[in-house]
């Protein structure tokens, strides 16, 4: 039974690789992070920065913004720019190719 559902279109940023098939079985933590209006620009240069060090360990999976809906939103580390973060722990489906 469904409590409550939330569809956001996303985009994903042009500095992160694509998300390749894994061997599972995995677990995801999906972080949410609220940006100040009109950071989203210098928070990416930030993040693309950082995330070279996370992509040598298979660490990293993918990052992604919002532009329609919840402006300045974007999922997946931490800069001074960001307003508020919220963190979720994921399990691939079976037919998931994250396994």
């Amino acid at each position: 039974m469904l409590i409550s559902r939330r569809n956001q279109l996303l985009l994903e940023f042009s500095f992160w690789n694509e998300p390749h098939p894994r061997q599972g079985p995995n677990i995801y933590e999906m972080r949410t992070y609220y940006l100040k209006p009109g950071t989203m620009i210098e928070w990416g240069n930030h993040w693309a920065r950082a995330i070279k060090y996370r992509q040598d360990n298979n660490e990293a999976v993918g990052g992604f913004f919002s532009q329609i809906g919840d402006l300045y939103v974007v999922h997946h580390l931490w800069v001074p720019l960001i307003r508020s973060m919220e963190s979720r722990i994921m399990i691939p489906t079976m037919s998931s190719p994250l396994q």
